[in-house]
């Protein structure tokens, strides 16, 4: 029995622009051009015999000559690695793209419906498929599983593919649970959700996304990083290996009532310390803050200035101020009126009603006096 160690990794998106990084952008793109380098290395240290890479490794269309030049040489010089890269709706197959010219030899390129790539040496089967378009709204896994199966007995058999687990409607490639053969392969790689799963079972084959390897965008929060381990017939010993060069934060901090141009930094730091927790420090932090609750009318804080002095501290930054004028409920109910009959029957409620309950209340109180001044609500508008 065999035993192989892979490194499963996704959707570095290599050569996009990242523009919601203003000047920052062109910086990050090589950041994450030298992640993948940084891939290469820790599969050399760690000798790696496969890399499965699945799906929107590139960014076909921003990518440069240049940058695809230097990607080969690098795997080109990792020569004992084999590297396996499954198109995805972002590197799509094409006459055109990136794969349809020369690569090194130690890469392999699933182009289109699904094949296998057998290592008799090593009693492994690696199958694969990759996009020919940006959409791929039917199933790629259409081998005769069965007549497979007959062909490799005792063989660790792996699958790396780009789609939508579990998403029967999805037009980026649908991979339902059931339509994999039972206890067939050992691993399934995903590829194109960018935030990683755990590992899971399905029979007694584990399948995952592993999430993008370094976050770009405020989409990609949190740690990120590959799956790294061994797999054997039907069995895989893999981890989470973090390669996160800066983590990407979004979160809401509470603006309401502040005292102080010091208060509402403090209040702005303090939503950053599950990041200091995992790790970062603040020039690797790069936060999108939200601010919610209520503003009173003469507010102490240049919020200009302390953007400007957070974003010396930080990677990125940026605050966007979501609050709502803080409500004068005395006065809004002393109004003989029916505006006046129907915020002081809210205030009765409000008073009574529990913390987590009075915000609610108050954004009934905001609609209800929004609508009494003329502006048409829909259904849309209340829920979101």
């Amino acid at each position: 029995m065999h035993r192989i160690k892979i490194m499963h990794a996704a959707d570095l998106h290599l050569g996009a622009r990242l523009p919601g990084l203003g000047d920052k952008a062109t910086a990050r793109r090589n950041e994450i051009l030298r992640s993948f380098f940084h891939m290469l290395e820790i599969c050399a240290s760690e000798n790696v015999d496969y890399l499965l890479l699945a799906g929107d490794f590139l960014e076909s269309s921003e990518i440069t000559e240049q940058q695809i030049q230097a990607i080969r040489e690098r795997i080109a010089e990792a020569a004992s690695l084999k590297v396996l890269i499954t198109p995805g709706n972002h590197d799509y197959m094409a006459p055109d793209s990136p794969y349809a010219s020369s690569w090194p030899e130690n890469v392999h390129i699933f182009r289109s419906a699904c094949e296998a790539l057998t290592d008799p040496e090593k009693e492994l089967v690696i199958y694969g498929a990759g996009f020919s378009g940006t959409y791929q709204e039917r199933s790629l896994l259409t081998l005769p599983w069965e007549e497979e199966r007959k062909k490799t007995p005792g063989y660790t058999r792996l699958l790396v593919v780009h789609g939508d687990w579990n998403q029967p409607e999805s037009p980026y490639h649908p991979i339902l649970p059931e339509a994999l053969p039972p206890d067939f392969f050992t691993y399934v790689a995903l590829g194109h959700v960018h935030k990683r799963s755990p590992l899971q079972t399905v029979g007694h084959t584990t399948v995952a996304y592993s999430g993008c390897p370094d976050g770009t965008g405020f989409d990609e929060t949190g740690v990120k990083g590959v799956y790294l381990g061994t797999v054997e017939p039907m069995h895989c010993d893999l981890h989470f290996r973090a390669l996160s060069t800066r983590l990407f934060v979004r979160q809401e901090v509470d603006g309401s009532h502040l005292s102080s141009q010091r208060e509402a930094e403090e209040r702005l730091m303090a939503a950053l310390q599950e990041a200091h927790m995992a790790g970062f420090d603040d020039s690797n932090i790069a936060a999108r803050l939200l601010l919610t609750g209520a503003v009173d009318e003469e507010e102490p804080v240049d919020w200009a200035l302390l953007q400007e002095t957070l974003r010396e501290k930080l990677y990125w930054l940026e605050i966007r101020d979501l609050r709502v004028p803080a409500l004068d409920w005395e006065q809004l109910k002393q109004e003989e009126s029916l505006k006046g009959y129907f915020a002081a029957e809210l205030y009765a409620r409000w008073k009574k009603a529990a913390p987590e309950e009075r915000e609610t209340l108050e954004r009934a109180l905001r609609f209800g006096l929004e609508a009494f001044n003329g502006k048409d609500w829909n259904f849309a508008d209340l829920i979101h």
